[in-house]
């Protein structure tokens, strides 16, 4: 008789628990990491040290820029008043300065991709634990970045981008605003 009740106790109990699991709704949120990146404190500041950075380089290959409009307007221009080999002169300085702009822009993004890849890395790493705590601390079982390939809808409802931006910019200031 014991064993009987004890049996069926134990059948109930494990019956039911797969239906206790079915009843606990899964949390999902979505969160804008671009967003984040773009619009947090510290994402402004990576934002401003790079301009600061690149802005004289930036001004440079504006000016190189503007130097080989001229030549080629000037060439356009004057094509057919100059002699054979001034205007073979001039071609020859157009095509060098323009491979030497095209060079310097190649290399001026190669070098703001990896400075920006440089200065993002530490600010990756706070979104990320930034958004493990906050997950856990609001019971979300699953957290998905909107700009991912495969989301094609979700409602604002489950949309944590502000509250994680505000947690962000928390954790930043806690880290005295350097990373």
């Amino acid at each position: 008789m014991r064993k009987t009740i004890v049996l069926t106790l134990a059948l109930l109990l494990f019956a039911l628990t797969p239906a206790a699991y079915a009843q606990q709704a899964s949390r999902l949120a979505v969160l804008d990491g671009r967003k984040v990146l773009r619009e947090s404190a510290p994402g402004k500041f990576i934002n401003d040290e790079l301009v600061k950075k690149f802005e004289p380089l930036a001004k440079d290959l504006e000016r190189q820029r503007k130097e080989v409009e001229k030549l080629r307007t000037d060439l356009q221009n004057q094509g057919m008043a100059l002699s054979l080999e001034a205007r073979q002169d001039k071609e020859l300085e157009f095509k060098r300065k323009f491979r030497d702009l095209q060079d310097a822009t190649q290399n001026f993004k190669r070098r703001q991709s990896v400075d920006f890849e440089k200065l993002s890395s530490p600010l990756l790493d706070l979104m990320g634990k930034t958004v493990k705590a906050y997950g856990e601390k609001n019971n979300i079982d699953l957290i998905v970045d909107s700009n991912a390939p495969m989301i094609l809808t979700w409602s604002t409802t489950v949309d944590i981008t502000d509250e994680v931006l505000k947690e962000v910019d928390g954790a930043w200031d806690k880290q005295g605003k350097k990373f």
